[in-house]
């Protein structure tokens, strides 16, 4: 879909790797542990899916060539979009819309599924310039997940599997009231987004497909990094709003909620960007690619991604209508 008809409102209401379930980044098998003979299940972190052969696709040479070429899925999930996954950082596991649809889809492809991570132990990436890195270091080939005409580093990407609403969340006394572009963009005005995502990219009008309409903010200021020059995750940003050093904290709803649910801020209704995350892997990866596509329209059709959406709690969130899934290295029919 390309970038001029893609759904915009703005002013409408509306490394070192972490093994999990037994598999390191490397694709060899820790001693004595095999999720897939013990669980019947791609990973120790799946709760859908299966090991078993019957209800796995042939897959072509090419497509593990690329998706799996050490035997192994290696999957990589940016977990500061909650729209992806979270993590519970007791038991250091993933549950969300991500986590479900890479265990269906080593299902799908019949090969153990790792969730790697830059902390020991920790599987995901807590912010996008860590994800990126490790992306380009070669620690995963699938990512979950980014909107190409958003963000591209070097990547292609599946069909889109979720599509997600994009607001401003201000303090309760806030004098805003419809939170379009045109009212928040106000000189003295200060927004903090996690370091690189959607919103961040958008608002400072550096999306990476030319042809979308990206003029970025003109007059208020985005906050995309820490005093000391770091990046923010989401929560970061977040923070930075409930300790008053922001005006508005942009982004996804069912990240603002917890915030907005004391009282204390709120909502704006107008949705000024709509993101649709899709999964990516490397550029030139064309039958990987198209695998994935094929994958997500099934699973739209079989109902999984709303179910994950569902299991997630996601609100601001929907499945994208179903696309025709063209020919190899032809993303556009």
């Amino acid at each position: 879909m390309s970038g001029t008809n893609r759904k915009l409102l703005l002013a409408c209401c509306g490394a070192v790797a972490a093994a999990c379930g037994g598999v390191d980044p490397s694709g060899a098998r820790a001693p004595g542990s095999s999720p897939s003979a013990e669980s019947g299940l791609p990973s120790a972190m799946c709760s859908v899916g299966s090991m078993d052969p019957s209800d796995a696709d042939s897959v072509d040479g090419a497509v593990l060539a690329q998706l799996a070429p050490t035997g192994v899925l290696r999957v990589g999930v940016n977990v500061g979009n909650v729209n992806n996954a979270r993590l519970d950082p007791a038991t250091k596991t993933l549950s969300g819309v991500a986590v479900e649809l890479a265990c269906r889809l080593a299902t799908k492809m019949n090969v153990p599924l790792v969730f790697t991570g830059n902390i020991a132990g920790t599987p995901g990436y807590p912010t996008v310039p860590a994800q990126t890195t490790a992306f380009l270091n070669g620690d995963f080939e699938v990512g979950f997940s980014v909107d190409p005409i958003l963000r591209n580093i070097g990547t292609v990407s599946a069909h889109p599997h979720l599509w997600v609403e994009n607001h401003f969340l201000v303090p309760a006394s806030s004098p805003y009231a419809d939170g379009s572009l045109a009212e928040v963009d106000q000189p003295g005005v200060r927004i903090s987004v996690g370091t690189g995502n959607s919103a961040d990219l958008f608002l400072k009008g550096q999306c990476a497909d030319p042809t979308f309409p990206c003029p970025g903010l003109q007059h208020a200021t985005v906050v995309d990094t820490d005093a000391a020059g770091a990046p923010l995750s989401p929560a970061q940003a977040l923070k930075l709003l409930a300790d008053g050093k922001v005006d508005a904290f942009a982004g996804a709803v069912s990240t603002e909620l917890p915030l907005a649910n004391t009282g204390n801020f709120r909502i704006l209704p107008t949705v000024f960007l709509e993101v649709h995350l899709g999964m990516f892997v490397k550029d030139g990866s064309l039958e990987g690619q198209h695998y994935l596509s094929v994958f997500v329209e099934w699973a739209k059709k079989k109902g999984f991604i709303e179910e994950a959406i569902g299991d997630a709690g996601l609100v601001g969130v929907q499945v994208p209508p179903d696309e025709k899934v063209c020919g190899v290295g032809n993303p556009d029919c």
